[in-house]
């Protein structure tokens, strides 16, 4: 008589301490990176007063929030906003006390709102722990909202600026023509001298940290619907970890004309792109890689808003 088959274990129930199963799990290789444009697109033009006192928290307990598919809301919308994503943090994270605050846009000397409007959203209260894996997972959906999730402090971006003016769209040729380019006596020496502060680099031979930052340098193109234009974005490492600095560096290699015998001339586009959904700085909504997630809950869940 053969023995009787072990009976299945049951499925070990949710661990105390860990996050409620509510949200989307990542895909596999993670969510989609979103690139900002520059060190302070979180903070950009919102209210002095108000931005002081989201500083004044501690990073360990705080975190800045975009709504996939918000813009700056009116006082009606900020208050719906609010009330979804308190849910959602206190449903993920269980810490109770969060407090969640819309932003207040600053004013100009005129009187005038500032533009672009933000669109960041500030909660604090929350515990450590769940600070750190919500920033370090950075997007979640739910049923009812989706965003991400980061420090509110300056962070140097990967994206440096997108070109357009080329009339060839295989990535990797456009690479070889920016880094050939960048590769010029000039540029290359002044990349080298924002590199010299850099605790990175310390004791390395220049044609060695020169070799890093070129090897990092990545072009990727997009078209912009329904106009068709073609946009080549850069990306790259950058030389130095000051916000300030970088600006400076992603200005001057901006300014550069990326001429190409078979490619004609790339030239930084004036004008930031700005996606409706994820907020991203390298493309529109109709190129959004979030779109493209199953169960994914934000724009693309919907009849999208006009496109920015």
């Amino acid at each position: 008589m053969s023995a009787k088959a072990p009976e299945p274990r049951p499925l070990p129930g949710p661990l105390m301490g860990e996050f409620a199963p509510i949200a989307l799990p990542a895909p596999l290789g993670g969510f989609p990176v979103v690139h900002k444009a520059n060190p302070a697109a979180l903070t950009r033009h919102i209210d002095p007063m108000q931005l002081r006192d989201w500083l004044s928290r501690p990073t360990a307990t705080s975190a800045a929030i975009q709504i996939s598919g918000v813009d700056y809301p009116s006082h009606e919308e900020a208050k719906t906003v609010i009330d979804h994503l308190r849910s959602a943090l206190v449903e993920l994270t269980g810490c109770r006390t969060v407090e969640v605050s819309a932003p207040i846009a600053a004013h100009r000397y005129d009187g005038g709102l500032m533009h672009p409007l933000p669109s960041t959203f500030f909660a604090h209260n929350i515990s450590e722990w769940a600070t750190r894996k919500l920033k370090r997972q950075i997007s979640w959906s739910t049923k009812a909202i989706a965003f991400f999730v980061y420090d509110l402090r300056p962070s140097i971006p990967e994206l440096l600026f997108p070109l357009h003016g080329f009339t060839h769209r295989d990535s990797r040729e456009l690479e070889t023509v920016v880094k050939q380019t960048l590769r010029q006596p000039e540029y290359r020496n002044f990349t080298l001298s924002l590199a010299l502060d850099n605790p990175e680099f310390t004791g390395q031979r220049p044609d060695k940290v020169f070799d890093v930052l070129m090897c990092s340098i990545q072009v990727r193109v997009i078209d912009l619907l329904p106009s068709g234009t073609l946009v080549a974005n850069v990306y790259g490492k950058s030389p130095t970890t000051s916000p300030q600095l970088w600006c400076v560096w992603r200005d001057v290699l901006g300014d550069v004309e990326y001429r190409s015998s078979f490619a004609h001339v790339g030239r930084r586009r004036l004008g930031e792109l700005s996606c409706a959904g994820c907020h991203g700085a390298d493309h529109l909504l109709t190129c959004c890689p979030y779109e493209k997630i199953l169960g994914w809950h934000g724009v693309g869940a919907g009849s999208p808003p006009d496109q920015h």
